[in-house]
């Protein structure tokens, strides 16, 4: 790495762009480059500092009673070099790269500069505020503007698919990198440092056999010009530390974990981490106390409220599955698909959200304790944030955990029930998804669905007319209507569930598989339901719903106050209020379209 290379990182690292030119030269002329193996020891407790560290590349772990995890630019440990003794042990969590100061040069620098030292000194507080203050006067996210490309990406060590292990491990010694892309004329595969432990070693296979009996041939690209946040889902999903970079369709090179977080410093990935690496529900519950912190840290720098709903749900998703394996049985893994429903399923969830969940079970199978597991879970659940449904909408309800033909039974009953609590059960499931054990369970379910409809109008109809089922808050001359009692407009109620609703009835219709209300917006716009700008208004409004309702909800969790869709608009800026009020008129339009085009002015 060149001198240049670690100046730009560095500077990069607060508060060290604060330092003076002639700072920053004395610093860099000292300062040295470390290289640790997983789970290699850097520094033990009680011994003496003789540097400060700061992360150029992997994650350190600080072992305590509650590990703490430090990534790329994150720096450790200040209040041990000012009590001159390392108060835990810390240790290369994955492979890592450090870059040193020695003790005596960063005392220098603190001495020297008095910006630099009151980083370093001020309560945490005062640097809180700081932080946020310098995050809010951004321009945007620069990570949300920032493509792939622009990022540092991996070229390509490739070896042909008929060469050995050995040659392969020596190809990627000579190249100092810990992946080879194995070429198999057609297409490609990829084996890493993991593979080589896994399947090579740990299993006592030769060296001498070909590296393509080793290779992992379903390869996760991304396009260069897509963007970085993109590559952080991805991975997220995935459980990936790196992704095949694409250009012109063809592998272009790597990009790494690693890399992403040099450009987004946000703990979504630390999350993630804990939970994979969680062995209890106590563990989960601790990662899960993160998120409000990483929704306020994304918001703040501005990332658009589709983007943290996504990765937010990916991440929720992440604690359902890993809280389902942790109790399940193996048995009943094997033998049934826990499903997530309603916001969570959608992709919409902006905070934590009351329990919506069930099991489908495999016909002919039978499990003895299943009440004893799905309470467990329930209650895990509860630990980790996840309130209970008031509807009972949960897997410890019988009702919501049963076989795959009791669960057909149910929807052939509500696809010809007028009853408004059966059509919203048949709305909640369809909007579900799999997070762990089968997934064909529930995709056998949802062509059953599909199967049930046939263009039946009647049945769509009674389905889509609960769109309508609220008044929208807006009087004839364009003022809000509020409660009266609690001075508050309901924008789940006025806004968003007529439009998630509504979609959702055209997309049960045209038999769209996607749950996301924009993803089935888009898929409507392409069968031609409407047009592209009443599409992009439906987008933009629907948009706009979620950050107003998020901004309130932050609001509301910093007050103690429950987390409700209420809002009032004398909170609300003119922009935001006029905004509000198109919004609303647009939502009045949308209902107009659904009742002609389910004709349900003529049912009761």
């Amino acid at each position: 790495m060149s001198t240049l290379d670690i100046k730009q990182f560095i500077q990069k690292t607060h508060p060290f762009e604060i330092l003076s030119a002639d700072e920053l030269k004395y610093l860099l002329d000292s300062i040295d480059i470390q290289y640790f193996k997983q789970n290699e020891i850097i520094a033990t407790k009680n011994s003496t500092p003789k540097y400060f560290y700061i992360i150029a590349k992997g994650v350190v772990e600080q072992k305590d009673e509650e590990s703490v995890y430090y990534s790329v630019h994150d720096s450790f440990d200040i209040t041990s070099i000012f009590q001159n003794s390392f108060k835990n042990d810390f240790l290369a969590f994955e492979e890592s790269i450090c870059y040193l100061i020695p003790i005596d040069i960063f005392y220098m620098l603190l001495n020297q500069n008095i910006s630099f030292k009151s980083f370093f000194l001020d309560d945490i507080s005062t640097k809180i505020n700081a932080l946020i203050h310098k995050n809010a006067n951004k321009e945007l996210s620069n990570f949300m503007l920032a493509k792939v490309s622009e990022s540092y990406i991996h070229p390509l060590v490739i070896i042909d698919k008929d060469s050995s292990i050995y040659d392969g491990v020596q190809k990627m010694t000579q190249n100092s990198t810990s992946f080879i892309i194995v070429d198999f004329q057609n297409s490609y595969g990829i084996v890493t440092d993991s593979d080589l432990r896994k399947k090579v070693i740990l299993q006592n296979k030769s060296y001498q056999d070909k590296i393509s009996s080793i290779a992992t041939k379903e390869l996760i690209t991304i396009d260069k010009n897509d963007f970085l946040f993109n590559a952080l889902l991805l991975m997220t999903q995935k459980n990936l530390k790196r992704l095949i970079v694409t250009k012109d369709n063809s592998i272009f090179g790597i990009i790494e974990q690693a890399d992403i977080l040099s450009a987004f410093s946000n703990k979504s990935h630390l999350i993630n981490i804990q939970i994979q690496k969680a062995k209890t529900v106590s563990d989960i519950q601790k990662a899960s106390c993160d998120i409000i912190n990483l929704v306020k840290s994304l918001h703040v720098k501005g990332v658009k409220v589709r983007y943290i709903t996504k990765l937010l749900s990916e991440i929720n998703s992440k604690i359902y599955q890993k809280i389902y394996e942790i109790i399940a049985p193996k048995e009943l893994l094997e033998n049934s698909c826990f499903i997530i429903l309603g916001s969570e399923g959608r992709h919409e969830q902006i905070l934590k959200s009351d329990q919506d969940n069930g099991i489908i079970l495999k016909d002919g199978f039978v499990f003895d304790k299943l009440s004893e597991v799905t309470n467990s879970i329930t209650e895990a659940l509860l630990l980790c944030g996840f309130p209970k449904c008031e509807g009972n909408i949960m897997v410890n309800n019988p009702f919501w955990t049963k076989s795959l033909s009791e669960y057909k039974n149910s929807v052939h009953d509500w696809f010809n029930s007028n009853s408004s609590e059966d059509l919203m059960n048949l709305a909640i499931l369809f909007d579900a998804k799999c997070v762990a054990g089968d997934s064909k369970l529930l995709d056998s379910l949802k062509e059953y669905m599909f199967n049930q409809i046939n263009d039946n109008l009647t049945l769509l109809s009674n389905f889509a007319k609960a769109t309508i089922i609220f008044e929208t808050p807006l009087s004839f001359f364009s003022n809000f209507i509020l409660n009266k009692k609690s001075d508050e407009l309901d924008l789940k109620k006025g806004a968003i569930f007529p439009i998630v609703h509504g979609i959702r009835s055209l997309a049960l219709e045209k038999k769209i598989i996607a749950t996301n209300t924009i993803e089935r917006v888009k898929e409507l716009n392409n069968l031609g339901v409407f047009d592209r700008e009443f599409a992009s208004n439906l987008i933009d409004g629907f948009n706009f719903l979620l950050t107003i309702r998020l901004e309130n909800m932050l609001k509301k969790h910093d007050l103690g106050l429950k987390l409700d869709s209420g809002i009032n608009p004398k909170n609300l800026s003119k922009l935001e209020k006029d905004t509000l009020i198109d919004v609303f008129k647009m939502v009045d339009k949308f209902k107009k379209l659904i009742i002609h085009h389910f004709k349900l002015s003529m049912i009761s």
